[in-house]
């Protein structure tokens, strides 16, 4: 399983993860720079969306072409 398929399965359309929050989930599987390469690559794809929560940038997974917030 590549880091972006773990990252994908470990966000969720309803709760959002900051990048930390997802490299800790994944226990040390994937190195945090995997981790953000991940997500940067599944914003560019439309599979991720975020929304800053004061100055974190919280992801969330986009299903249906809409994230659930």
């Amino acid at each position: 399983m590549t880091p972006k398929q773990m990252v994908l399965n470990h966000l969720k359309p309803t709760d959002g993860l900051s990048i930390v929050h997802l490299y800790r989930e994944l226990g040390g599987l994937v190195s945090l720079v995997d981790v953000k390469n991940a997500v940067k690559s599944l914003i560019g794809e439309g599979l991720c969306t975020s929304k800053i929560e004061g100055i974190i940038p919280i992801y969330f997974r986009v299903e249906n072409g809409k994230a659930k917030r």
